[in-house]
């Protein structure tokens, strides 16, 4: 096939009909199980958040009652508002997976929907992880064409490029044809969506994107499967994603990227979290670390500590920078270069309780975030990892760098199996037992080898 005389969704939708699922190599399937493993742990640690008791306080009366599970709630609901509710849970604390190149959120919108459809078209385990890789590796190839360019100009793309890989994975669940899928992805171009406005208020508004994300897939799936006709070519076309939202033709990139789905597995990407912050600062986190624990200082002999912060990432974590030492609420807070480096330096982690109301007012921690700056540096390799510099004076005239190239999770700097597995543990440790824990824990590790969705339902939805 000449990719040059196929549209781009041409060459998705061959690629999603027509790739062995045998193929995919072992460590694809094995940190896709990882992620999905994630996921589901973040989600219970959601539940005891406020913005959690109204998205399924909303969703439970939009929808009314369903068979799709949410996460730790025995009531199901209708598959796109399950969907919706997942999404939000898995999303909402920025515990989530990010792959970097596309510095974008993947599974908090993918497995949802790929639990979703998977339980509604009966689909076994081997299937449904399949449908999460490729809807992973459209997405990050998608994102990767952007280049980290979206968020400065106010466009958040795990709402707006992970509704494309969402369609994917539903598009395989309901085993759509080739020019269903065609359709599908053309459709899902106009409900795409995510507006980063909420960074300047700490509004909740991001929680939902990947939850719009999968309800749009889902959708788009959907309409495709009854023949609904979208347009051919919603990427590169004259209005195509690219020209509409960076103003530029991408059209040789984005042929590039999908020309080697196959060959390369960009779920190799994805990067899990060990802080519930946005990426960018976990590097940042890990020198605060590293200089406490190396240098031995205190708070009082600090004088002055500047972040050296890639330019394309200094509007989402650290402007204004009054607002940034001073984080009115949790999600503010989870934005902030100067709050993550003083908190993880008070009080020697970064865990979800420095995000609660007695850390965001502590003087210890506030007082030593008013010493904190930033510049912009080449020397980071954003966006293909999150790096960290910074540089540290203190009150005996010393000069103190310290720099984490790859940020921990990433390909360069992977968590262990056993982290993530901790990570799960004390994620569910709130809500489950040990023994509820350990069970979910084996069956989404087991994934491949199961011959329906329903016991991974039964028992993430079981009465606690």
């Amino acid at each position: 096939m000449n990719i040059q005389e196929n549209s781009i969704s041409e060459l998705i939708s061959a690629f999603t009909n027509s790739f062995p699922a045998q193929e995919i190599p072992r460590n694809v399937l094995d940190l896709a199980k990882l992620c999905i493993i994630d996921t589901v742990g973040i989600a219970y640690a959601s539940r005891s958040f406020d913005f959690s008791q109204t998205v399924l306080k909303t969703m439970t009366e939009l929808s009314g009652p369903g068979t799709s599970p949410v996460i730790g709630q025995s009531k199901g609901l209708s598959m796109r508002d399950a969907a919706f509710c997942n999404a939000a849970l898995i999303h909402g604390l920025d515990y989530d997976d990010t792959h970097l190149d596309a510095v974008t959120h993947c599974s908090s919108s993918l497995w949802p929907v790929a639990l979703s459809v998977g339980l509604e078209t009966n689909s076994p385990g081997m299937k449904t992880l399949v449908a999460f890789i490729f809807g992973t590796e459209i997405t990050a190839r998608i994102g990767i064409v952007a280049e980290g360019q979206l968020q400065k100009l106010g466009h958040h793309p795990t709402g707006i490029i992970g509704a494309f890989g969402c369609t994917i994975t539903a598009s395989y669940l309901y085993n759509l044809s080739t020019i269903q899928i065609q359709n599908a992805i053309g459709i899902v171009s106009s409900m795409a969506a995510g507006n980063m406005e909420f960074i300047t208020e700490g509004a909740w508004t991001k929680r939902i994107h990947p939850a719009w994300a999968a309800v749009s897939g889902i959708t788009a799936a959907s309409l495709a499967k009854h023949n609904f006709v979208g347009p051919k070519r919603p990427l590169e076309g004259q209005f195509g994603l690219f020209k509409n939202l960076l103003g530029k033709d991408k059209r040789n990139e984005i042929y590039r990227e999908i020309n080697t789905l196959g060959t390369t597995w960009q779920t190799l990407g994805n990067a899990i979290k060990p802080y519930p912050a946005c990426h960018f600062n976990h590097a940042f986190a890990d020198c605060a670390l590293k200089l406490k624990r190396e240098h031995k200082l205190t708070s009082n002999s600090i004088r002055k500590i500047t972040a050296l912060v890639h330019r394309d990432q200094i509007p989402v974590v650290c402007e204004p920078i009054v607002k940034k030492r001073r984080p009115a609420n949790s999600y503010e807070a989870q934005f902030s270069i100067p709050y993550i480096i003083s908190a993880v330096f008070v009080y020697n982690r970064f865990t979800l309780k420095e995000l609660t109301a007695d850390a965001l007012s502590n003087p210890s921690v506030l007082d030593l975030a008013t010493k904190i700056y930033y510049t912009d540096t080449d020397r980071s390799l954003y966006p293909k990892y999150f790096s960290g510099i910074i540089i540290v004076e203190t009150t005996d005239n010393q000069t103190i760098e310290v720099e984490v190239k790859y940020n921990r999770g990433s390909l360069r700097n992977p968590l262990s199996k056993s982290e993530i597995k901790e990570k799960f543990s004390a994620n569910c440790a709130n809500l489950l037992g040990e023994e509820s824990s350990i069970k979910i824990l084996g069956l989404l590790d087991s994934l491949e080898d199961l011959s329906s969705l329903n016991q991974i339902r039964e028992a993430i939805t079981a009465d606690r």
